[in-house]
């Protein structure tokens, strides 16, 4: 090494320091590899954004969904239900490999049918008097229930009485064969005919209908305005 010219001390050399090194600003990836672009958002972010920059579109669908439920609900005739029981009971020369709970669905199956309505009115229509008509068995017992409805307590009553009347008559043609027989234990009465409100459910149904229209229009308005 060369020596200092002017016969100075070595130590009063100094090496400078290297420059630091600096990485170049890479943008952000996205899942995909490519590079995203400065201040995207995901879409889930972009949809909440656009839901909150239009609530309004939520809140009065909800409005309009719940105003056409009561409209509905106030439109739509009370239908009033009530049900009469029948028992099956077996005579004296019934078949011992069965029991009248069996035979009590069978029954149940059998009171539909077009020869059992026509027993309980001959002249009306079948299908308009088969409409108000729900047969149920006792999973556990000899039991049927026979239930009525229609748009006034005294025609559901009316029909509740007469179908399990008919389905009666109908047996009795039948237990000489099988040897059981359907007899009605509690009529239908019209006191005891109810009417559940439909004014609840179609308000509700309304309502989540006229939401979930609100939140479509709150995500496609933007998208909309923009293009323009």
């Amino acid at each position: 090494m060369d020596q200092p010219a002017d016969g100075g001390d070595r130590s009063s050399l100094r090496v400078s320091d290297p420059a630091p090194r600096t990485t170049p600003d890479v943008p952000p990836t996205n899942r995909n590899g490519g590079r995203a672009a400065p201040g995207s958002t995901t879409p889930a972010a972009g949809i909440a954004a656009s839901v909150l920059r239009n609530w309004r579109f939520v809140l009065v669908g909800a409005l309009v969904g719940a105003l056409l439920g009561a409209l509905v609900g106030a439109v739509v005739p009370d239908r009033y239900e009530v049900s009469a029981y029948l028992v099956v009971t077996a005579e004296a020369d019934a078949d011992a490999g069965t029991t009248p709970t069996s035979y009590a669905q069978v029954y149940s199956r059998l009171a539909r049918q077009p020869a059992v309505m026509m027993q309980a009115d001959p002249e009306a229509e079948l299908g308009t008097f088969g409409q108000g008509i729900t047969v149920t068995a006792f999973p556990d017992a000899p039991v049927i229930e026979m239930t009525g409805s229609g748009d006034s307590a005294e025609l559901a009553t009316l029909r509740a009485n007469t179908m399990a009347e008919a389905l009666g008559e109908y047996s009795e043609g039948e237990t000489a064969i099988s040897g059981y027989a359907v007899n009605v234990v509690t009529p239908a009465l019209e006191e005891g005919a109810t009417s559940p409100s439909t004014m609840l459910p179609s308000v509700a149904a309304g309502l989540v209908l006229g939401v979930f229209a609100g939140l479509v229009l709150a995500m496609v308005a933007p998208r909309q305005s923009r293009r323009r």
